[in-house]
């Protein structure tokens, strides 16, 4: 836009010009496929629709991708409409909003509502942010957008969706973006097909203030307009902000149901102007620097997700915590809380638990309360000590997702055959697997097992510093670990 250049004092343009029809037309069908073109009538449609794209390779992409499985030209005669309906600016046919109108119809090609929302919410992470696969699913999960009758499924269905999304061009490939997790691959959005996101999400209309999302722009000017009585979706993740930007007179938020602050410096002093959002369903407090849960956290009866992992919280959890009777899931994961008998069998809707807490209470009560939840899916749990562990063994039919066990200090051998593992639920929902920091002598595989470890797919081993050998009796590791795909030593 030379108008943003002569506000940013440009003295030397450099205009980049739009593809070339017979550029733009090589991009465009290599992206359709020469299959779906052999039908003279679609190419000639196809060519036509090329035309409306005005060159933008990235519509040209987006699109092609949308138009590959269509093999009816009354599928491609529809497009062509769409595109002399929505996307003919004569005044600027390279404006923001002719661009948004070409990506959109990507999006309106997508297969149903659940895509399409699921695509939305990518654009809460800052632009440019690489988003980790397990964020992203338990964020899906925790609005409620992918829900099916395990945990296992519904990640499955989670990576299904993200493959239909990347095969469409709206969200991009990034593998290994944790160094330290090196099976934790992610997404990222076109910082364009972002934009895109955000103009849809908030009614093609950028000032109604349906979706604020000012993540990853530090704490600046913006954040004092931000129209907190319109607002449904409000993301302020990754500011290093240390309180919550103003409100403005009297301020009302019954419509708020959404509120992502991770990663920002903020701390339990927030909890008196957090009481205010009552209509809230989503709160994500992670990464921040609360040493407390506020009592006032706890009155927010409609909350269905809670995550306050990684902040420094050393206190036990408030009683008035099993007052949320309609919170599905709940992350703890990173902090050093304590949580006192009888709260999580309070918490009748939950369907997800991660209790990897630092410090080593003891779970045991926690176990038997767990076998209450009828709800419950998936539960992540650290196992301190030979008593703890045998304990857990001793209690059937928990979820565990993520199971951490640690500090085992008797050298016999470690059986992965009895006490926890011989549970069928186990063997069915267990995805990842650490033993560490312990003293046996040999991990042992052996004896008849009806079913595989049909979910494990990340097995740790770390600091087992008298371990001498894996032994295997009977069984082959790809009929007992058929899904394993990173072992870590």
């Amino acid at each position: 836009s030379k108008n943003v250049c002569g506000l940013m004092e440009v003295r030397k343009y450099i205009n980049v010009a739009c593809l070339q029809d017979d550029e733009a037309w090589h991009l465009f069908r290599d992206k359709v496929g020469l299959e779906t073109l052999s039908n003279p009538r679609i190419e000639a449609l196809a060519k036509e629709l090329v035309k409306g794209l005005k060159g933008l390779p990235l519509a040209l992409i987006t699109t092609g991708r949308a138009m590959h499985p269509k093999t009816d030209p009354v599928e491609w005669e529809s497009a062509i409409a769409y595109m002399k309906q929505s996307c003919c600016d004569k005044d600027d046919p390279v404006s923001m909003e002719s661009v948004f109108r070409q990506l959109k119809f990507s999006y309106d090609r997508l297969r149903n509502d659940t895509l399409r929302q699921c695509f939305l919410t990518c654009s809460l992470w800052p632009e440019d942010k690489e988003i980790e696969m397990e964020a992203l699913a338990e964020c899906w999960l925790g609005l409620g957008l992918v829900d099916e009758c395990d945990i296992h499924k519904s990640n499955i269905k989670v990576h299904s969706i993200i493959g239909e999304l990347k095969s469409t061009s709206l969200l991009e490939n990034c593998e290994g973006i944790n160094p330290s997790k090196p099976y934790t691959d992610g997404v990222k959005m076109h910082d364009v097909v972002r934009d895109m996101a955000l103009w849809i999400a908030c009614g093609h209309d950028e000032r109604n203030g349906r979706w604020v999302v000012h993540a990853g722009v530090g704490v600046n000017s913006s954040m004092n307009t931000i129209a907190w009585s319109q607002a449904e979706c409000i993301s302020l993740m990754w500011n290093k902000m240390m309180e919550l930007p103003p409100f403005g007179p009297k301020p009302c938020f019954r419509r708020l149901r959404i509120l992502d602050l991770r990663w920002n410096m903020l701390d339990q002093r927030i909890a008196a102007y957090i009481q205010s959002f009552t209509a809230l369903t989503y709160l994500n407090l992670s990464c921040n620097r609360f040493t407390n849960i506020p009592e006032e956290i706890c009155t927010l009866v409609n909350l269905e997700y809670l995550n306050l992992s990684s902040n420094p919280i050393k206190q036990e959890v408030p009683k008035s915590l099993g007052n949320l009777t309609r919170l599905k899931f709940l992350n703890l994961e990173g902090t050093s809380v304590g949580i006192p008998e009888g709260i999580i069998s309070s918490l009748k809707s939950l369907k997800v638990l991660d209790m990897r807490t630092l410090e080593k209470f003891s779970n045991t009560s926690i176990f038997l309360e767990l076998c209450t939840l009828t709800n419950l899916k998936a539960v992540h749990i650290v196992v301190h000590g030979a008593s703890e562990y045998k304990s857990l063994g001793k209690i059937h039919s928990i979820p565990i997702r993520f199971l951490t066990v640690e500090n085992l200090r008797e050298k016999f051998a470690f059986r992965l055959s009895g006490g926890t593992f011989a549970d069928e639920i186990v063997r069915r929902t267990l995805y990842k697997l650490d033993i560490c920091s312990s003293y046996m002598e040999q991990i042992g595989v052996s004896g008849i097992f009806e079913t595989p470890f049909e979910a494990l797919s990340v097995l740790k081993l770390d600091s087992l510093v008298n371990l001498r050998e894996i032994l295997w009796k009977g069984l082959s590791p790809q009929g007992i670990f058929p899904r394993l795909t990173h072992l870590q030593i």
